[in-house]
């Protein structure tokens, strides 16, 4: 079996599959500009971390080969998709939690690179009480700071 891995590899090599290489270390350093909610932040540290991982980085607080300067500009909740209710009134029936970042790509060598502004969204269906209408919320900031980190990374992987 184990004179076939090195085939294997090839095989998988030319279907187009290929190992990310891991050898790669990155610096995030995450801030803000402005009002943005308590929910935006915590959610885009995550999903950035989660993504860098997913994609072969691996995160230092040390030095590394590369630092990514992510600056969360500003978030907004904006009430979607109005329905009405039995008192004949209009009500928000989910959340649009929208994200607005740009992102700095610094290499060791001391070159410096603008990945750009990057926005987001996530949609979520409103809770029908107090609880579940946070958890919503919070979801839906989850939502948007996935497709966030998604979009910086892979304009990281371009620019590196």
């Amino acid at each position: 079996m184990i004179r076939f891995l090195p085939l294997l590899a090839l095989l998988a090599g030319s279907c187009g599959y290929h190992l990310a290489p891991t050898d790669r270390t990155v610096h995030v350093a995450l801030s803000s500009e402005g009002a943005v909610h308590p929910e935006a932040m915590p959610s885009v540290a995550e999903s950035l971390a989660a993504r860098l991982r997913d994609e072969g980085l691996q995160l230092t607080s040390g030095e590394a080969q590369a630092e990514v300067d992510v600056v969360v500009q500003g978030t907004a909740e904006v009430p979607a998709f109005p329905m009405e209710g039995e008192d004949g009134r209009f009500a928000p029936s989910a959340w649009d939690a929208q994200l607005s970042a740009r992102a700095v790509l610094r290499r060791a060598n001391g070159t410096t690179t603008e990945l750009g502004t990057f926005l987001a969204s996530g949609v979520e269906s409103s809770g029908t009480t107090t609880s579940a209408d946070d958890r919503a919320q919070a979801s839906a900031y989850a939502l948007a700071s996935s497709v966030l980190a998604r979009k910086i990374v892979a304009a990281l992987l371009a620019a590196w």
